[in-house]
């Protein structure tokens, strides 16, 4: 979990980044506009400046949750109360830093004006509002995930050591929506004892692919004397990659059919993705194997739609 925490971490600091960079170039458009104008030491400028800054300060807990939000829901991983407490008061940190710059560069201008009162009951109240809106958000979210989390989704930790493939492999793949698609399916319509042969065999056929890249990504029976063997050698991982990802999404779309009602089923559609599945393997190692494990299901929709 500390390199997930660490890896949102840093994506955080970039959001907060690109806050901050666009803040700076709301600033430069209101101050072009005011000099322009003939505006610049006016407090019309100042309270353009103030709305700048207090759109940047709106934005902090929004933006940096969802970067939290996303990077839990992709890897299927929960909030903590202590995680919880450590993104509050980095929202309130990152907060009081913007404040205090536009503070130190401003408060005095509002003086000048006689508004030094305003000035610092805005400020108070943003003050305020920062903590009460991280407070509220965080337990928000952490309650958010608690429910999403909690809808029969494997994590990518789990599928891993179901199907054998590293997490970053999963990641760098695109493999953790549809596998956990796929398994969730799985899990609903094994509910019959019929279904559950059928539903190990997907499971097998995917493994069976796995096994195929693995053996290539290790070196099994290939020679690298040669520049050609060794780029041979990775256009075959590449592909067996690809045909491990294909299987998927095209086993999920049959799953999605086979979820459906028979009268809501579209035979058609059925027919095109078990051809592309067969044409995938077609001439492939072990492609009978795999084709036979998944034929079944493509057989219960041809039964059940007719």
């Amino acid at each position: 979990m500390g390199n997930l925490d660490n890896l949102i971490d840093t994506k955080v600091r970039e959001k907060m980044t690109s806050l901050l960079q666009e803040n700076s170039v709301r600033i430069i458009k209101v101050n072009l506009r005011f000099t322009t104008g003939n505006k610049k030491n006016t407090l019309e400028r100042f309270e353009a400046i103030y709305d700048s800054h207090e759109k940047a300060l709106r934005a902090i807990p929004r933006d940096l949750l969802s970067v939290e939000r996303a990077a839990r829901i992709k890897y299927r991983a929960s909030m903590d109360e202590d995680r919880r407490i450590k993104v509050m008061f980095q929202i309130r940190s990152e907060a009081e830093l913007l404040l205090s710059r536009l503070t130190k560069e401003f408060r005095g201008e509002y003086e000048k004006f006689g508004r030094l009162d305003k000035f610092d009951q805005r400020t108070a109240a943003n003050r305020v509002w920062i903590q009460e809106a991280a407070e509220r958000e965080t337990l928000k979210l952490m309650e958010t995930l608690k429910t999403e989390l909690e809808k029969g989704r494997l994590p990518p930790g789990e599928l891993s050591r179901m199907y054998d493939l590293e997490e970053p492999s999963l990641v760098d793949m695109q493999l953790i929506d549809p596998l956990q698609d796929i398994n969730l399916y799985l899990d609903e319509l094994s509910q019959g004892e019929v279904f559950r042969p059928v539903a190990e065999g997907i499971q097998e056929a995917i493994r069976i692919c796995v096994a195929v890249l693995n053996k290539l990504e290790r070196g099994e029976g290939a020679s690298f004397v040669t520049p050609e063997a060794r780029k041979e050698s990775r256009v075959q991982i590449v592909k067996a990659s690809l045909r491990i990802k294909d299987l998927a999404l095209n086993v999920k779309s049959l799953l999605e059919q086979l979820r459906q009602s028979p009268e809501s089923r579209n035979l058609e559609m059925t027919g095109r993705i078990w051809e592309r599945i067969r044409e995938i393997f077609k001439g492939q190692i072990d492609g009978d194997v795999v084709l036979s494990k998944v034929q079944p299901v493509y057989d219960i929709l041809k039964v059940e739609t007719r």
